[in-house]
């Protein structure tokens, strides 16, 4: 949860006025984007592996060291005994030793995937709360306005994201992700630059900056060729229910509200309807953009992390789901907290409320979209009212 989107604060948006002239809109285009922002997410995503790769093995032990947990024969056949070993994440050595005409021959089969995926999701998180938490948290220097900051999480979280995607193409519903919920996925990055364009030509504001997506949208088709082409049978929960688009889309609208009035408190001491100026012409296609720009954002980053793959994961490791609903909750609140100093409110009441209802409609629905729904519509509706008070 982010709260006001960054070129639709009240602070960034500057009416063009009668000096015309004078405007600017900067809005990249996909040969916009340095080569050291590249290089620079690239060592973010790195940095990201490394770091899941060194935790993973000091905290979690090596798989060269097992110990046995069954032994059993394979059918009938006396002749083959299998010994199943188990490392402390989960990830089964199967040793089969086979007896014929005297002779002993030895099998190994060692299931990496697990730990693959563990890489993965550590990989993410560090991204999430070390590196983009954390420079947020010691005030870096102008970091509102760095936009090759951004820029390099959300490469490399897209990337590590859709990299999971692919490895787990064939149990993507243990994850919650849906086909609308990966067509959001794929779709969004491209959807936004285009709905931005309409936003511009509509309204009269400039903007601080805007996020180049075309290494979104390259690693986005690539996933959805790569899905297309792949032999791998996917599975995909083709159908979501209307009930649960319809309950994410009104508690999306609930907790903007909420959002609003709370962070009015926190920031003027105090909320009051007087002074509103009802503008539909202005919220409207401020509302719409700011929607798909924080579904494109927040929704895309955060939701198939915290409410799917880790979802997934510790499900598969014997978690209960209550368990995990509470692992990503906390998980999430701890993500923003460098907002405990100057956002108290948001800290103490709007995060944990986010955590859960987001995490509940994820657990209760069995997928993503409705999260990511909630998310979007929530996240984007406080900074669209407080238009209100400017026009």
């Amino acid at each position: 949860m982010r709260g006001y989107p960054l070129h639709l604060y009240p602070a960034s948006l500057e009416p063009f006025g009668s000096d015309q002239a004078n405007a600017r809109i900067i809005v990249a285009t996909p040969l916009s984007l340095p080569w050291g922002q590249l290089w620079f997410s690239v060592g973010a995503t790195l940095y990201a592996l490394a770091g899941a790769y060194s935790a993973a093995k000091k905290l979690l032990g090596s798989p060269g060291d097992p110990c046995i947990a069954e032994e059993s024969f394979l059918g009938d056949d006396p002749k083959i005994v299998q010994l199943s070993y188990n490392s402390p994440i989960d990830i089964g050595l199967v040793v089969q030793h086979r007896s014929e005409g005297g002779t002993m021959s030895t099998q190994t089969q060692r299931a990496s995937r697990p730990r693959v995926l563990l890489l993965l999701i550590v990989g993410l998180l560090l991204l999430r709360i070390p590196f983009l938490a954390g420079l947020r948290f010691i005030h870096w220097p102008d970091y509102e306005s760095n936009e090759w900051l951004w820029q390099s999480y959300i490469i490399a979280t897209y990337f590590l994201t859709a990299l999971f995607i692919f490895l787990e193409r064939a149990r993507l519903d243990r994850y919650h992700i849906t086909t609308l919920s990966l067509a959001l996925f794929i779709a969004l990055p491209i959807i936004q630059p285009i709905l931005l364009q309409q936003v511009v030509n509509s309204l009269r504001h400039r903007l601080a900056f805007e996020l180049d997506r075309s290494p979104q949208v390259l690693i986005g088709l690539s996933l959805a060729a790569s899905l297309v082409l792949s032999r791998k049978p996917r599975t995909l929960t083709g159908r979501e229910p209307v009930a649960w688009l319809l309950v994410s889309l009104v508690a999306g609208i609930l907790f903007g509200v909420l959002g609003w009035v709370l962070i009015d408190i926190q920031t003027y001491g105090h909320f009051k309807l007087s002074g509103l100026l009802f503008r539909p012409d202005v919220i409207a296609p401020q509302l719409a953009y700011s929607t798909v720009f924080q579904a494109s954002v927040a929704s895309i980053d955060e939701e198939p992390l915290f409410r799917g793959l880790m979802w997934g994961y510790f499900r598969d490791r014997g978690w209960r789901d209550s368990q995990v609903f509470l692992l990503q909750a906390l998980l999430f609140w701890s993500a923003h907290f460098y907002r405990a100093i100057d956002q108290p409110i948001t800290w103490f009441i709007l995060i944990p409320i986010a955590s859960i209802l987001f995490g509940w409609i994820a657990w209760k629905s069995r997928s993503i979209t409705g999260s990511m729904i909630t998310h979007a519509i929530s996240n984007a509706l406080p900074g669209c009212l407080t238009l209100l008070r400017i026009y």
